[in-house]
């Protein structure tokens, strides 16, 4: 296996715009996705973004996306972030260098490590990608562009009849702004398509369970496993899973580590820890 790194102190680059495991697909089905995707990573450069991006943001960037790749293919390379951030400061709209602002941090400086060609890949049988030092705002973009990353990696170990298995951890940073979550979900329904099996983990269940997107995802997935709960993640879960007053119980504050309640499609099995110890 193999663990990447993202810090502002480290030489590991990832280009949000690398197509390297989709070259083989169409060029307008490459493209949906990936407006889709940088749709997200701007929201993920709003500090405010509660209501999302407005709509002449998003026909901004959508021309600006499909612009950078048009003018890269004629020197046979993917675009950057830097070629992006050019093209929407040669826009006429105000809102352009707006968002060219925000962009700005990404494309020089200590946070530019996602302006730089890929030269790392996920080829590897376990990839383990580490955002730990990266600020939360930082954070968020790391994970949506590595998110982009696994897309591609997924497509093409679907070509190869290759399972794909993902695990996210602090799944619910991913919530912050309506333009990441309608990214992200449709990634999650998308992927059950090409093999992927994706799991989110969170021990703050109560912020993303806010969220309508996140509560589908949740009750379309075959597989939820439930540790002790707060009093108020446990009513989230009570109300979104119609939970019992028993089946209540075995995520409650009385249950020990390891233990809690398996929810598998139509089964719910309570998961008790009490194994001989020393046998």
């Amino acid at each position: 296996g193999e663990s990447i790194r993202f810090a502002p102190d480290s030489d590991t680059h990832l280009n949000p715009f690398d197509l390297a495991d989709v070259a083989h697909q169409s060029p307008s089905a490459q493209m949906a996705f990936k407006i889709d995707a940088f749709l997200a990573l701007s929201s993920a450069t709003m500090a405010e973004g509660a209501e999302g991006l407005p709509e002449a943001d998003k026909s901004i960037i959508s021309r600006c996306v499909e612009a950078a790749y048009r003018e890269a293919a004629e020197t046979g390379r993917d675009p950057l972030l830097g070629d992006f951030h050019r093209i929407l400061k040669e826009q006429p709209e105000p809102e352009a260098r707006d968002i060219a602002l925000r962009y700005e941090r990404y494309v020089a400086g200590a946070l530019s490590f996602f302006n730089h060609q890929s030269n790392v890949g996920f080829e590897n049988r376990i990839t383990n990608v580490d955002f730990k030092d990266l600020s939360q705002n930082m954070r968020v973009f790391g994970m949506l562009t590595a998110l982009e990353a696994v897309r591609n990696r997924m497509y093409a170990n679907f070509e190869r009849g290759v399972t794909t298995w993902l695990y996210i951890d602090e799944v619910q940073s991913l919530f912050g702004h309506p333009a990441i979550i309608s990214y992200f979900s449709k990634f999650w329904a998308e992927g059950r398509k090409f093999n992927l099996i994706c799991t989110g983990i969170t021990q703050n269940s109560t912020y993303m369970l806010e969220h309508e997107d996140a509560r589908n995802m949740v009750l379309n997935s075959d597989f939820v496993l439930l540790h002790k709960q707060s009093h108020l993640d446990r009513k989230s879960w009570v109300d979104l899973l119609a939970l019992s007053a028993q089946e209540e119980g075995y995520i409650d504050d009385s249950i020990k580590a390891g233990e809690g309640l398996l929810v598998a499609g139509g089964v719910r099995v309570p998961l008790k820890d009490d194994f001989p110890k020393g046998a």
